[in-house]
Parts: structure tokens; sequence; C-alpha cells
């Protein structure tokens, strides 16, 4: 039986999957962006 937190955990992995398929738009570029952000939060 699928709680919420496994559902929403397909739901984000489908959206990243999605987000993959459509790299074209711009969901690397933002993907990117955010890691490099994070990276500065870390230091």
């Amino acid at each position: 039986m699928l709680n919420d937190l496994c559902l929403l955990s397909y739901l984000l992995l489908f959206i990243a999957w999605l987000c993959l398929m459509v790299c074209m738009l711009g969901c690397c570029y933002f993907s990117i962006q955010l890691m490099a952000i994070l990276l500065l939060c870390t230091l």
C-alpha cells in the first residue's frame, strides 16, 4: 500500500524525468543554477 510520502516521491521522480526530457527548455540551466546556489550556501 502506497502512503502519501511514497506517492510524493514517485511524483517528484516523474517531474525530474520530465525535466530531463525538456532540457532544451531551460530546465537543466535552472537545475545547474540551483545546485550552484546550494553549493554557495554550504560554503
